[in-house]
């Protein structure tokens, strides 16, 4: 199955969108191979190519599977193994981005119920402290792409975030990864709450 999932991902590289009408067919797939606490290999190559397929497909292609995908990765993304996780969080922010294409238009589906799970989720990633610096790095990242597509639908979610990832800015090892994100923020179409009151600050982040 592992030989299976990477032979697909190098057609969903080579051949962008080419898997789109055999989605249906693949999800259930993907699915039993992340829940196979077994096989940890296996559900690293499921993440990757689940990753690639949802970057190389238009967003309708996987947005019925939403209700099923999301629950099941961010499962993964609470998982002990580091690799996994970061895995995982790379699949949410791209989850974030079927989700919602094309924010701020109106939601194209009903993902309403996902939308806390999945703050509550990368948001735990974000504040712990003592992970992999892999998984620090992804979990900043993919809350920079969950609040630029979803921030307006879970604004109360930000006034917390914000400052960790001040924090997280003002750490050499997770700087980088930071200060791209609020470049992501800034360049948001959603109101990411950079120009609003920081509690315990008397600023903002701008």
């Amino acid at each position: 199955r592992t030989a299976a999932f990477n032979c697909l991902r190098q057609l969903a590289s080579s051949l962008p969108g080419c898997l789109g009408e055999h989605a249906s067919s693949l999800v259930p797939g993907v699915v039993r191979a992340l829940k196979d606490a077994s096989a940890n290999p296996l559900r690293i190559e499921a993440l990757a190519f689940l990753q690639l397929a949802l970057s190389t497909h238009p967003p309708a292609v996987f947005q019925p599977h939403a209700a099923t995908l999301v629950p099941t990765v961010l499962s993964l993304v609470e998982d002990r193994y580091y690799k996994i996780t970061a895995e995982a969080l790379r699949v949410s922010a791209e989850l974030a981005r079927v989700l919602r294409p094309s924010p701020p238009d109106p939601p194209t589906f009903d993902f309403a119920a996902l939308v806390a799970p999945l703050f509550t989720c990368v948001s735990a990633r974000l504040v712990a402290q003592d992970q992999d610096q892999e998984v620090k790095e992804r979990a900043i990242e993919c809350v920079g792409a969950v609040v630029c597509r979803l921030g307006d639908l879970h604004a109360e979610a930000l006034p917390a975030l914000l400052p960790v990832l001040l924090e997280r800015m003002r750490n050499e090892m997770t700087r980088i990864a930071a200060v791209k994100t609020f470049a992501l923020l800034a360049a948001a179409k959603v109101d990411a709450q950079l120009a609003s009151p920081l509690a315990g600050t008397g600023g903002s982040v701008l």
